[in-house]
């Protein structure tokens, strides 16, 4: 016999090869002969049973055969002392105790490094560091194999890709193809394999694939496959149904899954909140470890604290996630770190806080050096720069915006970076170095509000070289709060008070509202218009003001220096040089 693409073919010239019926099904046959074991499949090509060294045999036989192989590698020579100590770890792992077999090979491999050339020796290697939970040394499973025997392999690199995470759907289809296959392996290692196998299939199978679970056992792992099966094809309420069920399971591997899948969907459907479905993942946290999921449900917490931008407790839940976690979960840390730490970076720029925005700076701070460099990671140091800038250390923020900018690609969010780090280098007292920015970060397709923005960083930068006319020039016409208020300074700085009344009352039509209670800004505007126009007596200005502050109380002496300058100033208090 030999396999190809349409099946496995047998030889017309071996007439000792033959079919016959079986209650199972037809059964290959040698010189009219059955198979001695006709539960066990017959493939084409069976390199997996014979380099695992799988025997269908009962429990007391196999514990003899591994005693028997024990002793006969104990009392080998040195020319059979290899062969021997591979024969006691495929007995090993015949039983099921596959850290006594990776023991007996590795102790084997250090006396005879030269047998790991070995396709065989290679292949039981990874298995047994597979089924030991060392993902990354299981890796031996990806191959590569002789070409004759990359079928029989397949299904061991999917229960590999399994483990690794990060290839679900290619290692569902491996472990589909040949479930089969896996279902007939010996009690000892199918009762490990085959439960991993279908859930893989069930939580990523493609509708084919899913077709290999029709016929399972009916333990719970299989129930769990099944309901995983039922919820990837729309039979929601069913899936539910058998997750509650099994979240109590006696297994706790199982029940803990189901429990997981429970709290997910009650969350997704709406039935709880998300602070609710935090507490109920943080409820399972013990199981979980004791399954070896913590990292998992961990990270399900952290989702549901994202949720409702609980930013910090889901910083926490990810730390703690990756101190518990495995290769494996690093697909899920990454996207989840960087969207947690994004949240936090917008938290902080956008609040007001001085206290708060510390924190947020210092947890930033602490995890930036984990995310991988990008524009993601770009644009959450140029939030963390301008924090650290509204904090006052310039010096770090010009730091971090400088290693921010060559990581962004987008024009804009490199513009605003600019800008930034420029504003740094003005606190600074650089003037150089903040043009240098603002010309490093330039693109002739910035939108019309970034280079208005821009223009202003570039009239402080004219500001703070002493050219006052340049930094007029380039405010004109610009009517924002943030350019009037610099042009209203360079305007009160030169004593040209018109001016600078124009510029004042401007802002303080944006700022104070005509109605509701003034805040502290808002009645500093209303004593800086009032002490401006008193300058030059401009009495219809003072009305004005007056009157859009109408009788609303003022905090402190702010209400007896308001009516002195808006109500009892003369043109006598215009003349004097002394500012009311």
């Amino acid at each position: 016999m030999w396999p190809t693409k349409e099946g496995v073919v047998v030889a017309a010239r071996s007439p000792d090869v033959g079919m016959r019926a079986t209650p199972d099904g037809a059964l290959l046959t040698w010189s009219d002969k059955a198979v001695p074991d006709g539960g066990t499949a017959i493939y084409a090509s069976d390199v997996d049973l014979k380099w695992l060294g799988l025997q269908n045999r009962p429990d007391q036989e196999l514990q003899k055969r591994f005693h028997d192989a024990t002793l006969a590698a104990a009392d080998s020579d040195p020319a059979q002392r290899f062969a021997r100590r591979l024969d006691a770890a495929r007995a090993a792992f015949g039983i099921g105790s596959f850290v006594e077999a990776r023991g007996i090979l590795t102790v084997a491999l250090q006396d005879d490094p030269e047998e790991i050339s070995r396709p065989d020796v290679r292949f039981l290697l990874g298995a047994t560091e597979l089924l030991c939970n060392d993902v990354g040394d299981a890796s031996l499973l990806e191959g590569p194999w002789p070409d004759d025997q990359q079928r029989a392999t397949q299904v061991w690199r999917g229960l590999y890709l399994t483990s690794a995470g990060g290839h679900d759907a290619e290692a569902a289809h491996l472990l589909a193809r040949d479930f089969t296959r896996l279902r007939n392996y010996p009690a000892n290692v199918r009762d490990v394999v085959l439960p991993l196998a279908a859930e893989e299939i069930g939580r990523y199978g493609s509708q084919d694939d899913l077709a290999a679970l029709n016929d399972m056992p009916a333990d719970s792992p299989y129930q769990l496959a099944a309901a995983f099966r039922d919820l990837r094809t729309g039979k929601r309420d069913l899936a539910y149904a058998a997750f509650k069920k099994l979240a109590d399971d006696r297994n706790p591997l199982v029940s803990e899954k189901a429990s997981e899948q429970a709290i997910s969907l009650d969350l997704a459907g709406g039935n709880i909140t998300p602070d609710a479905a935090a507490d109920a993942f943080g409820s399972i946290i013990p199981d979980a470890r004791l399954a070896g999921r913590e990292a998992i449900v961990r990270f399900l917490q952290a989702d549901a604290f994202m949720q409702v931008h609980k930013w910090t407790d889901a910083l926490t839940a990810i730390d703690k996630a990756q101190a518990a976690s495995s290769p494996a979960n690093e697909t899920m840390a990454a996207p989840l770190l960087f969207q947690t730490l994004a949240g936090v970076a917008s938290a902080g720029v956008n609040g007001t806080d001085q206290n708060g925005l510390l924190h947020d700076a210092a947890m930033l701070g602490a995890h930036l050096p984990e995310l991988t460099p990008g524009p993601k990671k770009g644009e959450i140091l140029v939030a963390y720069g301008k924090m650290l800038l509204t904090l006052g250390l310039p010096d770090q923020a010009a730091q971090i915006l400088s290693q921010a900018i060559p990581m962004l690609d987008s024009p804009d969010i490199r513009g605003m970076a600019g800008e930034e780090l420029a504003s740094a280098d003005i606190e600074r007292k650089l003037p150089k170095d903040a043009t240098d920015a603002l010309a490093r970060t330039d693109d002739p397709t910035l939108s019309d509000d970034i280079k208005a923005s821009r223009r202003r960083i570039s009239a402080e930068i004219a500001l703070v070289s002493g050219d006052q006319s340049a930094a007029l020039s380039l405010l004109n016409g610009d009517m924002s709060v943030a350019s009037l208020d610099t042009s209203a300074h360079i305007h009160e700085g030169k004593g040209e008070w018109a001016a600078a009344v124009a510029d004042v009352r401007k802002i303080a039509a944006v700022q104070i509202p005509q109605k509701g209670p003034l805040t502290k800004d808002q009645q500093s505007i209303a004593i800086r218009l009032a002490s401006d126009a008193s300058r030059v007596n401009d009495r219809r200005t003072l009305d004005w003001i007056a009157d859009r502050v109408g009788n609303r109380q003022m905090d402190g002496d702010n209400g007896r220096v308001f009516a002195l300058l808006a109500k009892h100033v003369d043109g006598a208090l215009a003349e004097s040089s002394t500012p009311p």
